[in-house]
């Protein structure tokens, strides 16, 4: 508990400086960063919904407006606002948006159509007063560090605030190197207690793969493989045999009518064809993602070429219209496409600007993508970001994480086909086999 201003609070914002030296972890000072509260707060009074699915939408409406209601004295770890002195942000959100907005029925709408313009701005507005305490909070740390004669390297984030893209890239543009792990909200700390007890670990080389931390299921990697054992067991379109028995576990896909299209590597190639031809597909493979912007093993995917391509994956997942959907693009022709980002941004945590018009359906009205770079360490997301460049010749697709609203992203295999048979996907990409519903179907 903090004592302010002669009161004990339970709610105070948390946070602190630490500095890492090899794999020891040093507490150094707290500080004062209330904008995570502030952040949300704004996001409930604007219709968007609490928690944290109101923060990701917040942070996409705020592309549509102005910051012209951000105000210079919302930076630091104290704000003095007519009204009093307050350093917790649902505080500081309230007395913010009643000196703006005097009736509450002004912030009213229904989340769905454009955002009206008061809305836009106020959202643009909470963003650019998050940034400015974002860039406020390295330059302490960055001072502390000095003052201490600490020499670092680079900046580590962590936390839910540090699902902010466009804080993260202010971020890494000032101060250069920013490293921001793929389950930086309170999904890690698990990851994090396991560290600090672990008296072996070594710091594992950056790569796509350390968000790759589920479990593996028998169902898709034990007997010959998941491709063959579905091959063997599923209609099949094209290769001449009678359909054998469905197992006791696959009756209910067998009974949708399930068709299996390809497997192995012409699997990877008919997705690709087929998403160029303006088809939605799921994508599973191996372990699952851990963190919520972490893809390429679950996930949907769809050409980056079409708006309309956009709209559908929209509706299909029942997100609102005007919210923003994130490119994946191979590690070697990035820079081709994208810039403004660190050269390892592999888990969607940083705001890349687009250097093209060619891929308007994962480009923000702002101009930026919430890029996801791959590489082979990726396992056949990398090498259908290839097989769909031969094709459109672009190595971009659409990625977005394979759920439902309202529901977790999909964990296991039955999970994944479950999802794919209630949703409208065209195809089901399932650790090595390429999976299609019946013609007439949804």
């Amino acid at each position: 508990m903090i004592t302010f201003d002669g009161k004990t609070s339970r709610d105070f914002a948390g946070g602190g400086f630490y500095f890492f030296s090899g794999t020891s972890c040093q507490p150094i000072s707290a500080h004062g960063f209330w904008c995570g509260a502030f952040y949300e707060r704004v996001a409930a009074r604007l219709g968007l919904g609490g928690g944290g699915r109101g923060s990701g939408k917040l942070m996409g409406l705020a592309a549509y407006g102005s910051p012209c209601f951000a105000d210079a004295a919302l930076t630091g770890s104290i704000v003095e606002l007519k009204g009093g002195r307050f350093a917790h942000g649902s505080q500081v959100a309230d007395h913010w948006l009643d000196a703006i907005v005097k009736h509450s029925t002004t912030l009213r709408w229904d989340g769905q159509s454009h955002p009206p313009e008061i809305i836009a701005n106020l959202a643009c507005s909470a963003q650019s007063i998050f940034n400015k305490n974002v860039l406020d909070v390295g330059e302490k740390a960055i001072a502390v560090a000095r003052n201490l004669d600490f020499a670092y390297e680079g900046i580590c984030l962590s936390g839910g605030c540090a699902l902010n893209c466009p804080a993260n890239t202010l971020l890494a543009n000032a101060y250069g190197r920013v490293f921001v792990p793929p389950a930086i909200n309170d999904e890690g700390l698990s990851i994090g207690a396991a560290i600090v007890f672990a008296k072996d670990w070594k710091r594992p080389a950056l790569s796509p793969s350390i968000a790759y931390l589920g479990n593996a299921y028998p169902s898709v990697k034990k007997q010959r493989s998941a491709a063959s054992v579905l091959m063997s067991r599923l209609p099949v379109i094209g290769r001449g045999r009678r359909t054998r028995s469905v197992p006791r576990n696959l009756e209910d896909f067998a009974a949708a009518g399930l068709v299996a299209v390809a497997e192995g590597k012409e699997a990877i190639r008919e997705l690709a064809r087929r998403l160029a031809a303006c088809e939605i597909g799921g994508f599973y493979h191996g372990r699952a993602e851990v963190g919520p912007r972490a893809l390429g093993h679950r996930s949907i995917v769809a050409s980056p070429l079409d708006t309309e391509l956009r709209d559908r994956v929209n509706r299909i997942k029942s997100r609102e219209s005007w919210r923003p959907l994130a490119p994946a693009c191979t590690e070697q022709n990035f820079e081709t496409y994208f810039s403004g980002v660190p050269p390892h941004s592999y888990f969607m945590l940083f705001n890349a600007t687009s250097k093209t018009k060619l891929l308007p359906a994962v480009t923000h009205v702002d101009g930026t993508a919430r890029v996801q770079i791959v590489t082979p360490a990726c396992g056949p997301f990398y090498d259908l970001l290839l097989a769909f460049e031969e094709i459109s010749g672009h190595p971009v697709l659409l990625n977005t994480s394979f759920n439902d609203r309202g529901e977790p992203i999909v964990e296991t295999p039955d999970d994944a086909v479950k999802t794919f048979l209630r949703i409208p996907l065209d195809l089901l990409y399932l650790d090595g086999v390429l999976l299609a519903k019946p013609m007439g179907t949804a």
